[in-house]
C-alpha cells in the first residue's frame, strides 16, 4: 500500500472535504497556513502546561516529604519523652 498511487486509493480512506481542496488548492494555503500557525500556537500552550504541572507535581512532592519528615520527628520526639519519663500513654 506504501507505493499505491493516490488515485487507485480507495475514497473511504480519506478524510471528508479533501476533493475540494484538490480542486481550489488557491484556497487551500491560507487555511493550511493558518492550522499551522493554530497547531504551533497550541503546541506552545502545551509545553507551557506541562512545565508548570511538572512544577507544581515537584512543589508538591517537597511539600508532601517536609509534612513527612516533620510528623515523623514528633513522633520521635514522643516516643523519646516516654522513654525519658518512663511513661507511654496509648496512642
Amino acid at each position: 500500500m506504501q507505493h499505491t498511487p493516490l488515485e487507485k486509493l480507495e475514497r473511504k480512506h480519506f478524510a471528508k472535504g479533501t476533493r475540494s481542496v484538490e480542486k481550489n488548492r488557491v484556497a487551500a494555503v491560507p487555511q493550511e497556513d493558518e492550522n499551522s500557525k493554530e497547531i504551533a500556537l497550541m503546541e506552545a500552550k502545551m509545553e507551557k502546561l506541562c512545565d508548570l504541572l511538572e512544577e507544581v507535581s515537584l512543589f508538591c512532592l517537597f511539600s508532601f516529604s517536609l509534612l513527612s519528615l516533620s510528623l515523623l520527628f514528633s513522633i520521635l520526639d514522643m516516643y523519646n519523652d516516654c522513654i525519658y519519663h518512663n511513661f507511654c500513654l496509648d496512642v
